[in-house]
């Protein structure tokens, strides 16, 4: 079925009243921690891809872009292939997304398991390995002496 251009219009302003907000909130809290370490560059690569297949399939499906004798398969494929284009971007933006955020946990884990380490030896570590002598090294020495 096409759209009439007061429909297709009507529901691309609809579509952006939904995405742009959203994105420019995204945009404008990308430096903040709890958005920082979502990626948010990905999350708004993702969303305007989506962004773009919406409007793009608007105007595809509206009667501004075909003749009344058209065949509706053009319609149909053309569809078809933009979502597809599209839907491959927001896919691959979530799985580079994804990757990002494993490795943040990585090295926090990383990070939280040094802590520890200082936590059971009393603070004797530093977090970069150069310590001022730890319970272990002393009782290694101390037997290592008798």
């Amino acid at each position: 079925m096409l759209l009439g251009a007061g429909q297709s219009l009507a529901f691309a302003t609809i579509v952006s009243l939904l995405y742009i907000p959203v994105m420019v909130l995204i945009w404008k809290e990308r430096n903040k921690q709890a958005v920082f370490f979502k990626s948010p560059k990905m999350i708004l690569i993702g969303g305007m891809a989506l962004y773009l297949d919406s409007l793009v399939n608007i105007a595809i499906n509206s009667n501004a872009l075909w003749n009344a004798g058209s065949e509706p398969s053009g319609v149909c494929v053309l569809s078809i292939l933009t979502t597809l284009t599209f839907h491959y971007i927001g896919y691959f933006s979530v799985i580079f997304r994804a990757k990002r955020i494993f490795k943040v946990m990585r090295l926090t884990k990383k990070y939280l398991d040094r802590i520890e380490l200082l936590a059971q030896d009393g603070g004797n570590h530093s977090l970069y390995g150069v310590g001022t002598g730890s319970a272990v090294e002393s009782k290694t020495s101390g037997a290592a002496g008798k």
